[in-house]
């Protein structure tokens, strides 16, 4: 999800245009929010210690000084005070792009002809970044796992007062609330741990979709080990419960009727600034990719990218994979932000191990 700040500047000389035809693109972890000032300050330098080795690398030593001033300068400018997780940049001959993201990503240096800005974040790896529910028959602890570590974001116990049903009742839907304002457009993965009839009781008030795993019931120390393992093993099949999250959310739009398929379609609600996650099969973004790049002007296509680009801008997300599924229905799928997913218990299989049979 990209934020809605973007900044264009710069306009080189005649002779520059002639001599400086790489581009470079980069991608920075950068939450100052989050971070102190010295340790941010840290992760620059050495950002731009490695920049600066792989220009001397690629480039005469004259072209490589002035590509590394003008990302410095970039650098100057950035705001301090933004609430993003990553900063897209793209250095280009006739023009320089700053976009700030709100996902972690890992660092990304990229120099070569032709870089555009939907190349370079389409493809960012996205660091594994999701929400984590465990239900037990007298709790209910609800995480959020980002920056590689756990942390709790609500936790609560039945309360003696009241009896059982209506005590159970009251903090699931309390828990759905909470999981929906946090979670807006279901833009993260949201995981649920717990018994059969736990989970379809939660099902009854989040609705979104969510994928859930059996758990037997267990506590205290024992339940807290368990739940680091479960987590790391998401962690380290990060690709694919994603990929399996987004599958999700198309196939609940699908069923509403909802979901804004193909080319064509996709145009119409671009061009009306229609805004949510699009999801691109991975062969028609590489021919997307390679006609941005051609000299043809009257293409269908053409204007998609010039769409992309303001969707991008204006704070969207593009996931790019390989999909059946995607490309059964047209190679492209807008998932509105308007739209809530229908995610209900018969369509969400308990899932074990990332060996699924699902189609994607």
């Amino acid at each position: 999800m990209y934020s809605l700040s973007e900044k264009s500047f710069f306009e080189p000389s005649n002779n520059r245009k002639k001599n400086f035809a790489l581009s470079l693109g980069i991608i920075l972890p950068f939450q100052p929010c989050m971070e102190d000032k010295k340790v941010l300050q840290n992760c620059l330098k050495e950002l731009q210690e490695k920049v600066f080795i792989k220009l001397h690398k690629t480039l005469h030593n004259a072209l490589a000084e002035i590509m590394f001033q003008r990302l410095q300068v970039l650098f100057n400018r950035l705001d301090h005070h933004s609430q993003c997780k990553s900063v897209a940049i793209v250095i280009a001959p006739y023009e320089e792009k700053l976009i700030y993201l709100n996902f972690s990503s890992i660092p990304v240096i990229n120099l070569r002809k032709h870089l555009t800005l939907l190349e370079l974040t389409a493809n960012i790896i996205i660091q594994p970044d999701f929400y984590f529910l465990v239900l037990q028959q007298n709790e209910a602890i609800f995480y959020e796992y980002c920056h590689h570590k756990l942390h709790t974001v609500y936790a609560s116990k039945l309360d003696i007062s009241l009896n059982e049903t209506t005590n159970r009742i009251h903090l699931f839907e309390k828990l759905a609330l909470i999981i929906k304002r946090i979670n807006r457009n279901s833009e993260k993965c949201v995981f649920v741990w717990g018994s059969r009839n736990l989970i379809e009781l939660i099902g009854n008030y989040y609705s979104d979709p969510f994928i859930f795993f059996d758990l037997s019931q267990t506590s205290g120390e024992k339940i807290k080990i368990l739940i680091e393992q479960k987590v790391q093993d998401i962690v380290s099949h990060w690709s694919y419960w994603h990929k399996k999250f987004i599958i999700r959310k198309i196939k609940n739009l699908k069923i509403k009727n909802s979901l804004i398929a193909g080319v064509d379609e996709l145009i119409k609600a671009l061009s009306n600034s229609r805004d949510g996650l699009l999801v691109m099969d991975k062969d028609f973004f590489k021919q997307l990719n390679k006609l941005h790049k051609s000299e043809k002007t009257f293409d269908a296509k053409l204007n998609l990218t010039v769409q992309l680009e303001r969707f991008l801008r204006r704070g969207n997300q593009i996931e790019v994979m390989e999909s059946t599924f995607v490309k059964k229905l047209g190679d492209v799928v807008l998932l509105p932000h308007e739209i809530s997913g229908t995610g209900n218990l018969a369509s969400l299989n308990c899932m074990q191990t990332p060996n699924g049979c699902d189609t994607f």
